[in-house]
């Protein structure tokens, strides 16, 4: 599961984390040492490992030039190829995107 240094880089942001039973509290406290936090944008995705609870490993923080965007546009070219013309139609693609699309917190057994 997620790592602490994930929740605490949430909660600095201010956002909260709603009780869902005990599953929830199993992910607060996995005693994690190190995981890395990956988050992904409009246009970047920057890429955090941390250790020792949460400490950021400074040199080893990257950037990658792909976010959103790249990922909505290769959805339009890839639907365009195959079914309808959607060049034309970022936003629909991009709220396919946004509604449809999700990152497995069970990726072993989906």
């Amino acid at each position: 599961g997620p790592c602490m240094a994930a929740v605490n880089y949430n909660l600095s942001l201010g956002q909260s984390i709603s009780d869902n039973g005990d599953s929830n509290r199993e992910w607060i406290n996995d005693n994690t040492e190190c995981c890395c936090v990956v988050d992904s944008g409009y246009s970047f995705t920057h890429i955090v490992p941390t250790y020792r609870g949460g400490e950021a490993l400074v040199s080893a923080i990257r950037r990658l030039n792909v976010g959103g965007k790249v990922l909505t546009n290769l959805l339009k070219e890839s639907v365009t190829y195959r079914q309808w013309n959607m060049m034309d139609e970022y936003h629909i693609v991009n709220d396919a995107k946004e509604q449809l699309c999700f990152v497995s917190g069970q990726f072993d057994k989906e």
